[in-house]
């Protein structure tokens, strides 16, 4: 929704990187440490890229941090799939009436949600779906407060997927006027509520991404196994 008189925008902050430990293939509950609102301070899941992300939960400020933006891989493109579950919350205080939207790792959007079901309060990228993500890959996964909208310049023609408009349920592909553009941050014209939101998001086809030190030694790993198969590998050229 844009109304309003005055356009607010998620600041930027740390890029933060949480530590995650676990086997190989086990599910991933991530939790928030300080997720940004810009592909710049995004946050980066991280862990083992065989392990499962399967929740990732966190908290949203709509005056001072309406916007919680993760780095996050997605493995199975077509199984991909992402939905919030405290819309419906029994109690008011739980209830958080949030928008989803993925971006590429360049910030370009590919699709958004303000409501899986008419009312209902959660937003969902539902699997299969005609706009869903084709390659595997680095995606952005963005939650934010209704009020807010993505854009790629702090203007009415920024906006990267068209506004929502009731009943507030279409899937919306990145055909807003900024939709050619990536994405620089979150803009609203509202007035937002002053209260803070907690929020799980429940994602299917999706996993963390490795440390930067990890994928090093991957690297390493197959440098050596390709000298094990062939010495003639890490000899010097003849001069």
């Amino acid at each position: 929704m844009v109304r309003g008189a005055t356009w607010l925008f998620s600041g930027c902050l740390l890029l933060a990187v949480g530590p995650v430990q676990m086997a190989a293939g086990a599910p991933v509950i991530w939790s928030e440490v300080n997720a940004g609102g810009t592909p710049a301070t995004g946050e980066v899941v991280t862990g083992n890229p065989t392990d499962s992300l399967v929740r990732v939960q966190g908290s949203i400020d709509p005056l001072t941090d309406p916007v919680d933006l993760f780095r996050i891989a997605i493995t199975d493109p077509a199984g991909f799939s992402a939905r919030t579950t405290n819309g419906d919350s029994s109690n008011p205080a739980l209830q958080f009436d949030a928008k989803l939207a993925l971006f590429n790792a360049n910030g370009f959007g590919i699709y958004a949600n303000d409501d899986r079901i008419f009312d209902d309060g959660n937003a969902a990228l539902p699997a299969g779906h005609v706009l869903s993500p084709t390659a595997p890959g680095v995606y952005l996964l963005a939650i934010y407060d209704d009020n807010f909208e993505a854009v790629s310049e702090f203007s009415i023609n920024g906006l990267i997927f068209p506004q929502s408009t009731s009943p507030f349920t279409a899937v919306r592909g990145p055909t807003g006027p900024g939709g050619a553009s990536p994405l620089i941050g979150f803009g609203t014209l509202d007035s937002v509520p002053a209260d803070a939101r907690t929020y799980t998001i429940e994602l299917t086809g999706a996993a963390p991404i490795p440390e930067p030190g990890t994928a090093a030694l991957l690297m390493v790993g197959l440098i050596g196994l390709r000298a094990l198969r062939d010495p003639r590998f890490l000899k010097a050229p003849r001069s």
